[in-house]
């Protein structure tokens, strides 16, 4: 069993030997793969062919199947299988939504996509940066495994970045987190108490 990476050639070849296992001199082999047909002469007993495969082939498993015949008439067929690697060519990046309140959850779903279209589960690399590029969260899941964050109580407000890696490429998204402006006044001890329950300085007079 063969890997290649999409685009790369197989190469099908074989030895044609008849029911005394003695090589035969002429024939012909057809080799089927992908609704195509390719043929190959048998020549003292060996053929050989090259089969091109396409840049966006499927990845995972693919079947060859082969018929050989004599000049005689005599036939036999055989198959051999063959893996192509699946290479990551696009990321996408699902959140739950796009503006957040403090102490609501971000909610990441990171998707990778092969050269079909099709989804790979493998390795992503999360990263979420603060408002001066600097990191304030990063892990490692696989690919449409939903990672959730906890924005704090006084997370400041603006856009953040999200950055996802996997293999060699790169996404990056956005969320903006809300500014709120409240304050909630209580009385302790006979004392008044104004506390600041938004994300950015209260500055608005207090009203008792």
């Amino acid at each position: 069993q063969t890997t290649i990476k999409p685009g790369e050639n197989v190469k099908v070849f074989g030895d044609v030997k008849d029911t005394f296992q003695k090589l035969v001199d002429q024939g012909t082999a057809k080799i089927f793969f992908n609704d195509n047909t390719y043929k190959a002469d048998i020549t003292n007993g060996r053929f050989e062919k090259e089969i091109e495969t396409d840049s966006s082939i499927r990845s995972g498993k693919h079947l060859i199947k082969i018929i050989v015949e004599d000049n005689l008439g005599n036939s036999g067929s055989g198959e051999l299988t063959f893996n192509v690697q699946p290479n990551v060519e696009r990321i996408e990046i699902e959140l739950n939504k796009e503006k957040f309140n403090p102490t609501e959850v971000v909610s990441i779903n990171s998707l990778i996509f092969d050269q079909a279209g099709s989804l790979v589960i493998d390795d992503v690399s999360i990263e979420i940066l603060d408002l001066n590029n600097k990191a304030i969260f990063s892990e490692v899941t696989k690919a449409n495994n939903k990672i959730s964050y906890s924005l704090a109580k006084f997370t400041n407000p603006g856009t953040y970045k999200i950055i996802v890696s996997a293999k060699n490429l790169k996404q990056e998204s956005q969320f903006d987190v809300n500014e709120i402006i409240n304050a909630e006044v209580s009385l302790e001890n006979q004392t008044l108490v104004i506390y600041n329950s938004g994300n950015v300085i209260y500055e608005k007079p207090v009203k008792v």
